[in-house]
């Protein structure tokens, strides 16, 4: 069996696993994610996802998502969100005027310009990180 990269939910089920079993050793659950999970993965892998047990027992991250990356600019993005609260009710909040003024914003916050796209892809993810509170 091929070792593979763990998403979200099989790290809940890990963690949960050691929460209801606390004596079960990361050997034990390394076996054990291969007979229940039919997943491979190493005593390491086992560490890492143990360590960061509150968060996937919390249910803080997407379930199908297996890497978790950090905000390149978190500045930017506070910056950003922050107008848009305060803009929201006043005009519309179109995909061309967000990326505008996160331009302006990396301007002001001397974010080098060729270091942001401010992609649609981009737009996409700023907007799921903060629907819930924009829209």
């Amino acid at each position: 069996m091929k070792k593979v990269t763990l998403n979200n939910e099989q790290r809940h089920q890990i963690c949960l696993k050691k929460q209801n079993v606390p004596k079960i050793t990361q050997k034990e659950l390394t076996a054990w994610c291969e007979q229940e999970l039919g997943a491979k993965v190493d005593q390491a892998t086992i560490s890492q996802t143990l360590k960061r047990s509150s968060e996937y027992l919390n249910n803080e991250a997407n379930p199908q998502q297996k890497k978790t990356r950090g905000v390149k600019y978190p500045e930017l993005e506070h910056a950003l969100q922050e107008w848009c609260l305060h803009s929201q009710g006043h005009i519309p909040l179109t995909d061309l005027i967000l990326i505008e003024k996160a331009k302006t914003f990396a301007k002001m916050l001397n974010i080098p310009g060729d270091t942001l796209s401010f992609s649609t892809g981009w737009l996409q993810s700023f907007k799921n990180r903060y629907v819930s509170v924009l829209y």
